[in-house]
């Protein structure tokens, strides 16, 4: 698993208050990137000081070099000719890397975001994603918070935190929603003693469940 495989490194030390997150969302032609799925549209948004950095976003559409099915298209809007003339990955994934450089990777169930991203960072030869500092998936945090509840998806715990999602289903809607969800988490973290990254990591790592889990 990547949490385990990838050492937060020196950055774990440090405290939850202190670091920048970034956090990543995209949309996709399907679920299986081991079966040719691509992405086709990547936003990231960051998370500073305890607030959500609005100004700072990346945000682009994906040429994923294959057609988008229509059941796709259907949950995220977007289609072949939406991505016609947009850049593919291999234009796209070095500057979002440039753009989450030092940040700690966060996403919501953010294991199918690095499913489609760390094999072409790989297969670019580009650093890993999570490079040195770990990675959050927020779902993880809602159950170390709210563990006895039954449902974890981002519209559950959206609500559950007072957070409103504006465009769900594009990549930066549930980007910035999954960004003010980390925002609302982080004191509820620091209530319960978990203060730094390193703890978090540790915390979750007890949760992660084995593949084909809830």
């Amino acid at each position: 698993e990547l949490m385990t495989s990838q050492p937060a490194g020196e950055g774990s030390r440090r405290a939850l208050a202190d670091l920048v997150f970034v956090v990543l969302d995209v949309e996709t032609t399907g679920l299986r990137p081991d079966r040719g799925d691509r992405v086709v549209s990547l936003a990231g948004v960051k998370v500073q000081n305890g607030a959500v950095q609005r100004d700072g976003v990346f945000d682009t559409l994906v040429n994923p070099g294959r057609p988008i099915p229509a059941r796709s298209s259907a949950i995220h809007g977007i289609t072949d000719e939406h991505v016609a003339g947009m850049p593919s990955l291999d234009a796209v994934l070095p500057a979002f890397l440039r753009f989450a450089e030092g940040g700690v990777i966060v996403g919501h169930e953010v294991w199918f975001d690095l499913a489609f991203l760390e094999p072409e960072a790989k297969r670019m030869g580009l650093p890993a994603i999570p490079s040195g500092n770990g990675v959050v998936d927020t779902r993880l945090v809602s159950r170390l918070i709210h563990g006895s509840l039954p449902d974890h998806t981002l519209d559950a715990v959206a609500e559950r935190l007072g957070v409103t999602i504006q465009g769900r289903h594009s990549a930066l809607g549930d980007a910035l929603a999954t960004a003010e969800v980390l925002v609302r988490l982080l004191p509820l973290l620091h209530q319960r003693g978990i203060t730094t990254l390193a703890a978090l990591l540790d915390a979750a790592r007890t949760l992660r469940l084995p593949r084909g889990g809830t």
